[in-house]
């Protein structure tokens, strides 16, 4: 390439230009050649800005087939933006808020610009979208392609990029060999079409998938409405094709599978599909029954007491505080659901996500119909394990206050290591800007009154809230002064003598009325955008359902048969729970070669950033490769910020001495150590099995994931119930058969008891047991 000739501004105020290079000198297009390097300095930001723009305008770089990234330098500087933001952009602003794929045809591709202008012709030249360097070359004169075919592979920038045709047809030059330097627009691959691409015919149900994924930057851009990176594979989804039109809402496109797009094997309506559903279904309807049960709070005579005193249950008072046509996401719902004794459902609280003015908060209510909304040590560590989700994601939080304080009978499990927890969780929490609201609806006694205490701001209803440190018969035996509730710490005491509260409502209504507009003045121009920290990145892109619906999430998980149902860890396919869950079933995998037990990829949920997936495939364990496939991939999503969605269904690491030789303990350990040191958010759902190690490297409770839901299939233990069960009487030296079988049977029912989902939900192992169906939304 000749060198360029240089037309340097030199008498701008503030105004640096270091050269990287100098005349003679040959580029390489290996990497990106640095040619000059602006610097503009100014008193504040504006003139510093317009220093770098008026330099920019004023410099001449040109020369024979000389191209530079000036004008896009000057696009983003004068970008509103930009300006607002005062540079702090990221890897995606581009393709937030620049379109990046100009052609002379509106709304085209390079390679659809190539068809419509040779189209009389029926010769399409298949060009570079960048330069860079022939990595590989796929095809030969005289090869059919198919439409979407790869042809050539380029390297730029250290990225492999696939070039794909927009047609079909016989290849009449090649143009270029592996090792060439190209420059952008060079024909690479000549085609005399027999078709303008395109596949309108659906396959057939049985046909196996393709799960093919092309990294092309030739993107399609019909039905795509964001802006596309074209030299990135991992700016965006540029290696998923946006395919909107002519889906229909089917999983099936054409005749052959759309790279990128996932399609569905298992069919709802085969014999199979129909086993899978209707064991599935049973178990749902299991979970429903729990639900339902836990749902209705305490006794009919406490709710009848509690109607009587003119208050609401800790649900309505949630139903009144959310936004219209938004829903509740209730965390821990069967805590406690296998305590037959006690019978503290939910812990005698609800806690849960939810919509108040647009913003997401986390909202703790207690439900004083059991045993007077008093806090069991169940119910102490749901309240911490919401609080550490609301600090994770910094999520306001609001406290419905209606608490006796400490279960006393049980007081050696509350107060010794959790007590007061909660109240330095909402001071930590305040001291970093994260709202703490409450509204004291009933008592809030003894530790309980620091609750309302350490907000930022209170609400306190007339002649029902009550704030003391002290009952009546508790200050009547100390000091033997008598007094009564509302004079002791009623609201109008608090509001008017000891500001301990900052508002009064005359009943709950109008304090929840009252309590939308604080999270509104709260939450108002923060910086903190709650729940949206995930990446900076616009929420709420356009979006599209996936291509196979939800709702046939049931089929996927194979019905156990034989003698050893349940013992056997479910072969669940990952990638039909993806086709289910992803927006248009669009998913851009990461090796899918390489290390098959796990699918690694990215995707996009309801418009959501991009993401993450890691998912066991097949009930396999990890190997080695899969191990290191992971950790690779992890790093990606570091990088690149990216929250990380794990799909368990994880026996463990592979074992024997093959794979102890190739270090599968080392590769499993790094890939632990990569999920540990994740500082994006992690989202884990145990769609089958969790045993051992696989537990580790599949982000489980330890790892502090910000959410971890089970499927109501779903089983977790340091080992399977079989596997357990096999070990413990082998080692036990027992000779007599008998005695075997029935230690054997003995330890295969303990091992599926308490790996049970509910025995995990009750225990608060998990943030709840979910509908497989419900998957995508939650």
């Amino acid at each position: 390439m000749p060198p360029p000739v240089f037309s340097v501004p030199n008498d701008l105020p503030g105004l640096r230009v270091d050269f990287g290079i100098v005349e003679g000198q040959k580029l390489s297009l290996e990497f990106d050649p640095l040619l000059v390097k602006v610097i503009g300095v100014g008193k504040d930001w504006p003139e510093t800005l317009k220093c770098l723009i008026d330099g920019l305008k004023t410099m001449g770089l040109e020369g024979p087939g000389m191209r530079t990234n000036v004008p896009r330098l000057i696009e983003i500087l004068t970008h509103p933006v930009f300006a607002e933001q005062q540079g702090e952009v990221y890897t995606s602003f581009l393709t937030d808020y620049m379109a990046t794929n100009k052609t002379a045809v509106e709304g085209a591709t390079k390679d659809e610009k190539m068809i419509k202008d040779k189209t009389s012709t029926k010769e399409v030249a298949i060009s570079a979208p960048m330069a860079g360097v022939i990595y590989d070359v796929k095809v030969k004169v005289g090869d059919i392609v198919a439409d979407e075919d790869v042809v050539v592979v380029i390297e730029s920038m250290k990225t492999q990029t696939e070039v794909a045709t927009s047609v079909g047809g016989r290849v009449t030059a090649v143009n270029v060999n592996k090792g060439d330097q190209v420059g952008e627009d060079q024909p690479l691959v000549t085609i005399a079409a027999t078709s303008s691409g395109g596949a309108d015919q659906p396959i057939a149900e049985d046909e196996s998938v393709e799960l093919q994924v092309s990294s092309r930057t030739a993107i399609e851009q019909r039905g795509n409405t964001e802006g596309r990176c074209p030299t990135s594979m991992w700016c965006k989804d540029v290696a998923i094709l946006d395919r909107e039109s002519g889906a229909k809402g089917k999983g099936h496109h054409g005749n052959r599978t759309i790279p990128g797009v996932l399609t569905s094997k298992i069919s709802p309506e085969s014999a199979a599909g129909r086993r899978n559903t209707e064991f599935m279904e049973g178990l749902c309807q299991k979970l429903q029954e729990r639900l339902s049960e836990v749902d209705k709070g305490g006794s009919e005579k406490a709710i009848a007491l509690h109607r009587k005193r003119g208050k609401l249950l800790a649900k309505e008072r949630i139903r009144l505080l959310v936004d219209g046509g938004t829903e509740f996401l209730e965390l821990s719902a069967l805590a406690a659901c296998d305590d037959a004794h006690l019978q503290v459902h939910k812990g005698a609280m609800v806690i849960g996500i939810g919509v108040v003015g647009g913003v997401e908060c986390l909202i703790i209510s207690n439900e004083s119909t059991i045993k007077g909304g008093t806090m069991f040590p169940i119910g102490v560590k749901k309240n911490l394990r919401a609080q550490q989700i609301a600090e994770s994601l910094r999520l306001p939080c609001i406290y419905f206050v209606d608490s006796g304080g400490a279960f006393l009978p049980l007081q050696a499990d509350v107060f010794p290591e959790t007590g007061g927890k909660g109240f330095c969780n909402q001071a930590r929490m305040s001291s970093k800007g994260i709202p703490q609201l409450a509204c004291v609806c009933g008592m809030s006694t003894a530790g309980g009154a620091y609750i309302p205490a350490m907000c930022d701001e209170m609400i306190m209803v007339k002649e029902q809230g009550t704030i003391y440190l002290a009952g009546p018969p508790l200050v009547k035996a100390a000091t033997g002064e008598d007094v009564g509730p509302q004079e002791l710490g009623g609201a109008e005491m608090h509001t008017t003598v000891s500001g301990v509260a900052d508002n009064m409502a005359n009943d709950e209504e109008s304090a929840i009325t009252l309590l939308r507009r604080m999270v509104d003045t709260h939450t108002m121009g923060d910086t903190l955008t709650p729940g949206r920290l995930i990446c900076q990145e616009p929420a709420h892109l356009p979006w599209s359902h996936p291509l196979v619906s939800p709702s046939t999430m049931l089929c996927v998980v194979p019905a156990p048969t034989g003698p050893a149902a349940g013992t056997v860890l479910a072969t669940i396919n990952a990638y039909e729970v993806l086709v289910r869950i992803l927006d248009g079933s669009r998913f851009h995998e990461f090796k899918p070669r390489f290390g098959t037990t796990l699918v690694c990829g990215v995707g996009r949920i309801c418009g959501g950033p991009l993401t993450g997936f890691l998912a066991n495939h097949l009930g396999g364990p990890l190997t080695s490769q899969a191990a290191l496939k992971a950790t690779h991939f992890l790093m990606i999503c570091e990088q690149r910020r990216m929250p990380v969605v794990f799909l368990q269904n994880i026996a463990g690491f592979m074992v024997g001495k093959n794979y102890e030789r190739q270090g599968i303990t080392k590769d499993g350990a790094k890939m632990v150590r990569a999920v540990s040191c994740l500082t994006v958010p992690k989202i884990t759902i145990i769609v089958g099995g969790s045993h051992g190690a696989g537990n580790y490297a599949m982000a489980g409770r330890a790892y502090e994931p910000e959410f971890l839901f089970m499927w109501p299939n779903a089983q977790i233990s340091v080992m399977g119930a079989a596997q357990a069960a096999h070990v413990l009487t082998t080692v036990s030296g027992k000779k007599d058969a008998d005695a075997l079988k029935a230690m054997q049977e003995a330890v295969t029912k303990k091992y599926l008891a308490e790996s049970s989902c509910y025995y995990s939900t009750a225990r608060i192992w998990d943030d709840g047991v979910i509908d497989p169906r419900d998957t995508r939304k939650v």
